[in-house]
């Protein structure tokens, strides 16, 4: 029997100040499948006051050809992944406006999965600088040219202290 697993993702959502790309630098040569091909679950949100997870609705995943889709809330989310390091991927997704989304999804000691909104990488550079690191400011966003060049900065310049913004417990179908 396979255990419960903690999948914390912030993959369908775009928000202000995301790390993006105008094109996928994610290609189907980089993909990874690290995640059920089927599972079933429930969403969480993390209240940064009490600094507790509280349900927020159900979910399912699957592998749909070459992508994942996260269902939740009738909004059906495709993304991909591609491995990064020991336990680390990065993963993509479309947004409404053209562009592709990028958080990081750790696995835990535990076997649970960590993702992180990028976001706080683009605050850093905000504050030590872009030089080098193939990513621009353009407005709110930090648009990324080169996969290897953004691995190579969410290692350098990613904080310590970033906190996942949902979670998943995933039950695996297959």
């Amino acid at each position: 029997m396979i255990g419960w697993r903690l999948l914390i993702l912030s993959l369908p959502v775009l928000l202000t100040g995301c790390l993006v790309s105008d094109r996928p630098l994610i290609t189907a040569r980089d993909y990874a499948y690290p995640l059920p091909n089927s599972a079933a679950g429930d969403a969480y949100s993390y209240d940064n006051e009490t600094h507790r997870w509280t349900y927020s609705h159900g979910f399912t995943l699957r592998r749909a050809g070459a992508e994942y889709v996260i269902n939740e809330s009738n909004d059906a989310t495709p993304f991909v992944l591609t491995a990064i390091g020991q336990g680390e991927w990065l993963a993509q997704t479309g947004t409404s406006d053209g562009r592709y989304q990028y958080s990081l999804l750790v696995r835990n000691d535990n076997g649970s999965y960590s993702t992180y909104d990028l976001s706080a990488l683009c605050d850093a550079l905000d504050q030590s600088g872009y030089s080098g690191t193939g990513i621009v400011k353009d407005d709110d966003d930090c648009v990324a040219s080169s996969l290897p060049l953004l691995v190579d900065t969410i290692r350098a310049d990613l904080p310590d202290n970033i906190v996942p913004s949902a979670g998943y417990i995933i039950r695996p179908n297959d």
